[in-house]
């Protein structure tokens, strides 16, 4: 990381281009996971399963300033607004839907309702946190403080019944074409949702207190407090999201679409920053689909890439997508995606 003849040590130069490559939120992570078990429709009603999971986790700026330039006289870094949580879940969703005849405007237009029931795997989510260091003339000060809540069916191995919680949630939308070139969509994910947690819940709750030691005692030792102890069940809500959709017929083999996502909440693995996506498909034969697409925020930030294919045969379609993030190309990303579909028709 650094420049010539610094005799490897990070020039002021090198550490300011490296601060400034970390978002004024701080570092952030996040992984997904969404497996679909199973899926079936018939006619206007469907059935389907699927194992979801989701976690992030936020480390506060001050961390890295720390760690790059070292506890600086005079200098104070803050540790507050380390984050982190995520759940995992099954989630078997009932589905119907209902054409409705708007000829004026729509050449078909429908609306769906999906209800979930949800048997929750585990959580974790920290609740508050806090913290400061401070470098004196002849003394560093310091404190912090973080306190979470977690429930975990796995827990015990040998328990059949590797659920800690389950829960309720409902889905909505509707989807129309109009002139057969233009199709619009519009779905709000997760009204109503939440669980209730009830197996392996606890409360976890760290302090370093208010202390201070002096540069010259190289023998102080840090006393913390790291407990945890179990607690009553609880609820955690799962937020709502909107998703807006259009695609537009450019040929009879070139497909444009553009896609709106907004969580309206910052918690369990879902951020509250929108995401914008362009793509597109083209088939050079029609059971050959080509895909390309860019997405903009989110809960990753910057911009994202993918590229996809498919193989559409008869009764068989198979679909395979990867994403990288903030690059062109996979070993420059900062992490990656991969989605796969099969499916049969009948």
């Amino acid at each position: 990381f650094t420049e010539s003849g610094h005799k490897m040590e990070w020039s002021d130069k090198d550490q300011d281009d490296i601060l400034d490559l970390i978002p004024n939120r701080g570092l952030q992570t996040a992984v997904d996971a969404n497996v679909n078990v199973m899926g079936l429709a018939v006619l206007s009603y469907g059935i389907s399963a699927e194992v979801l999971g989701t976690a992030s986790g936020l480390i506060p700026k001050g961390v890295a300033e720390l760690f790059v330039r070292g506890n600086i006289l005079k200098d104070q870094y803050s540790l507050n607004g380390a984050d982190a949580g995520g759940f995992s879940a099954l989630k078997i969703g009932f589905s119907a839907d209902q054409k409705i005849p708007f000829k004026k405007y729509f050449d078909a237009l429908s609306v769906g309702l999906k209800l979930n029931y949800f048997k929750g795997i585990s959580m974790a989510e920290v609740l508050e946190s806090e913290g400061a260091i401070y470098t004196g003339t002849s003394a560093v000060y310091y404190y912090g403080k973080a306190r979470g809540r977690y429930a975990n069916g796995l827990e015990d191995s040998l328990d059949t019944k590797p659920f800690a919680g389950k829960g309720f949630g409902l889905d909505l939308g509707a989807a129309g074409t109009i002139n057969q070139k233009f199709t619009f969509s519009l779905a709000l994910q997760n009204l109503f949702a939440s669980l209730k947690w009830d197996k392996g819940t606890e409360e976890f709750l760290f302090i370093l207190p208010v202390d201070s030691f002096r540069l010259d005692d190289t023998d102080k030792e840090v006393e913390t407090t790291d407990t945890s102890y179990a607690i009553k069940s609880f609820s955690t809500r799962l937020p709502v999201v909107l998703h807006l959709g259009v695609a537009y017929q450019l040929k009879e083999n070139l497909l444009l679409s553009l896609d709106l996502e907004q969580a309206f909440a910052n918690r369990l693995g879902y951020s509250d920053q929108a995401k914008l996506a362009v793509g597109t498909e083209y088939r050079p034969v029609g059971w050959i689909p080509l895909r390309a697409g860019m997405s903009f925020g989110g809960k990753w930030g910057g911009y994202s890439v993918g590229l996809g294919f498919g193989l559409h045969a008869y009764v068989f379609e198979f679909d395979l997508a990867y994403l990288m993030q903030h690059a062109l190309w996979p070993t420059y990303s900062d992490g990656a995606s991969l989605a796969m579909n099969m499916k049969f028709l009948f």
